[in-house]
């Protein structure tokens, strides 16, 4: 099999950070995958990553990435603001896309960037992996095989990421939402840091109901869905509920 040439864009803000787990395991494949670039317009961190994990080729532009090394993939780890432009200029150039979570901020941004990638004939893939933990692979062979009975419920606490949850409870119910009726507020909070370290005033929680079509023959099912407030009060949790037991 030919390898194909892949590039991440985005080299984190330092060794060990996040971005060093997609590298290192991008060179665990190296029977795939040739990891020949990587490219961040911190010329000093694309650097270090470079050296740390054996990549030749180090670019700060990405028309330069898309011109000059031409890859066959790429990996999308730049912060979610940059989601829209990165997937949109590598689906121009007809490469095949592996995108960090989650796959835009809003729903338009979504759509334009599948469309894209569907016009010029490339894959797109979002990094959301919670429902290939083993424990969840285990979750739904047991929902597969009929022994909790027919699926009722599901319910979802996620203090922060929901996204995660909702790609674990899609693929117990094996369906995708027909109806969504959503709620969200803010708190007032003292001495809090937001994900990118600026200090909180508020923080936001929603909630929601939604439901699940059921199959030819069976009743719709509905996930029950909290995120609280992001205080360091509630582990994330989901179970899903059938007429014959429940697993969690």
């Amino acid at each position: 099999m030919e390898r194909l040439r892949i590039a991440c864009i985005g080299a984190g803000s330092a060794i060990g950070a996040r971005t060093s787990g997609f590298l290192q395991v991008i060179n665990q494949l190296h029977d795939m995958y040739d990891q020949f670039a990587i490219m961040d317009i911190n010329e000093e961190n694309a650097r270090a990553a470079a050296a740390a994990y054996d990549i030749p080729e180090v670019y700060t532009s990405l028309d330069d990435l898309f011109t000059k090394g031409r890859p066959d993939v790429v990996v999308r780890l730049t912060p979610t603001d940059s989601a829209f432009a990165v997937c949109m200029a590598a689906a121009e150039a007809g490469c095949h896309i592996l995108s960090e979570i989650p796959i835009a901020f809003s729903l338009p941004r979504a759509d334009a960037i599948i469309a894209r990638c569907r016009e010029k004939g490339v894959k797109l893939e979002v990094a959301e992996n919670v429902w290939t933990w083993p424990r969840e692979r285990l979750k739904q062979m047991i929902v597969q095989q009929g022994l909790i009975g027919e699926i009722t419920h599901c319910r979802l606490k996620y203090p922060c990421g929901a996204y995660h949850g909702f790609s674990a409870i899609r693929k117990l119910v094996g369906a995708e939402a027909e109806r969504v009726l959503g709620w969200d507020g803010a708190v007032p909070v003292v001495n809090m840091l937001s994900y990118g370290g600026e200090p909180m005033a508020e923080t936001m929680w929603d909630g929601g109901l939604i439901r699940f079509p059921g199959s030819d023959t069976a009743r719709p099912v509905h996930c029950i869905f909290e995120m609280p407030p992001k205080r360091p009060v509630w582990r994330h949790a989901w179970d899903v509920e059938g007429t014959k037991g429940f697993a969690r």
